[in-house]
């Protein structure tokens, strides 16, 4: 095994980074369930 593809780490890259950002506004603006 080579590796990942160009857009498997696009799409890794691009998961780790929504969920950092959803994290931080989650902590910055908590949510009243």
């Amino acid at each position: 095994m080579i590796g990942f593809t160009r857009s498997e780490i696009f799409f890794f890259e691009f998961s780790i980074s929504f969920r950092n950002l959803f994290l931080f506004y989650e902590n910055r603006q908590p949510l009243d369930s």
